[in-house]
């Protein structure tokens, strides 16, 4: 059940968020994973594992939830290096990569076929990072 979501802002912020069972997104601090991104609604989506697997749900935000470039509608399986889009952040989640692991190139994530990298983002994200000095 280990995984990662890895995220990256334009501004050269980048951290890891190690996932939980059940992992909230949006804009606002009662989220388990706070984007500071005004694009981003403040209940914008949610990760949780189920069946074996992790799950990725849009909750009804406003810009919408993109995976690997195509808007997700409902509840969506997350395989390993898929890219997520949600507002203006983007994050690429991980099965694989070892927490604190520096492995990844972060180019490869604008690569994707279909997706675009964030324009600009502010992010801090509380809950479930370790070290919050990252953010």
């Amino acid at each position: 059940m280990a995984a990662t979501l890895l995220m990256k802002a334009p501004n050269a912020l980048r951290f890891e968020i190690p996932l939980h069972q059940t992992n909230t997104i949006g804009r606002g601090p009662h989220q388990d994973i706070d984007l500071q991104d005004p694009q981003a609604s403040r209940q914008h989506a949610a990760i949780s594992w189920a069946d074996g697997s992790y799950w990725v749900q849009d909750r009804t935000s406003t810009n919408g939830t993109y995976l690997n470039g195509g808007r997700i509608y409902g509840p969506t399986r997350l395989k390993d290096g898929d890219v997520l889009l949600m507002g203006e952040t983007t994050a690429l989640f991980s099965e694989t990569l070892k927490r604190g692991a520096q492995t990844f190139e972060w180019d490869d994530m604008s690569q994707n076929e279909g997706c675009e990298p964030a324009e600009r983002m502010s992010c801090q994200a509380y809950g479930s990072v370790s070290d919050r000095s990252s953010c």
